[in-house]
């Protein structure tokens, strides 16, 4: 159990350490979901874009 505390203590430097830590996960959170995000917005674009066209062809 020392050995595991030694660890997330990470020799009195753990707040820079884990705060790098969290910065690290939440940017690539923000990397991974980004995408997905984009491609839903691209969709939806598209989308409006073709009933556009459709009501367009139908006057």
């Amino acid at each position: 159990m020392n050995a595991l505390t030694e660890f997330l203590r990470m020799n009195d430097n753990w707040g820079y350490i884990w705060l790098a830590y969290t910065i690290f996960f939440v940017v690539m959170i923000v990397i991974m979901v980004s995408p997905i995000l984009q491609s839903k917005k691209i969709v939806k674009k598209l989308k409006r874009r073709y009933e556009r066209q459709q009501s367009n062809n139908n006057s």
